[in-house]
């Protein structure tokens, strides 16, 4: 179904120093987010620490500010952004849902001549 899929530095996304995945068919770029480490709202694995605080609340801020500016730039260069968190692949269950919901979650193929290109 997803056909050619390659990590965002191999196809030159220009969003600094991530690892998307790019799935060229359906122009497409998938993150996997753990949920510590991108603060995953009302999630039961993300706690912030009891120790240091102030440092860990400014570290994840900063991954979700980053977050947010990659999302942006690749939105405005034509690419549809997944976002899966980590807690939707730790259960069989979880990772049912995910795989029945991929093929809405990754829409229809792209097409036309752009197809897969950063414009």
């Amino acid at each position: 179904m997803i056909g050619k899929v390659a990590r965002g530095r191999e196809v030159g996304l220009p969003v600094g120093s991530f690892f998307p995945i790019s799935v060229f068919r359906y122009h497409n770029v998938i993150f996997v987010h753990g949920c510590f480490w991108h603060g995953h709202a009302h999630c039961h694995a993300f706690r912030l620490p009891k120790s240091r605080c102030d440092f860990w609340q400014t570290k994840i801020e900063g991954n979700q500010a980053r977050d947010l500016r990659n999302e942006t730039a690749l939105l405005q260069l034509g690419w549809h952004v997944v976002i899966i968190w980590e807690c939707a692949l730790k259960t069989g269950a979880a990772r049912s849902w995910l795989t029945n919901q991929l093929p809405e979650l990754l829409g229809k193929p792209c097409q036309g001549p752009t197809c897969g290109q950063t414009v």
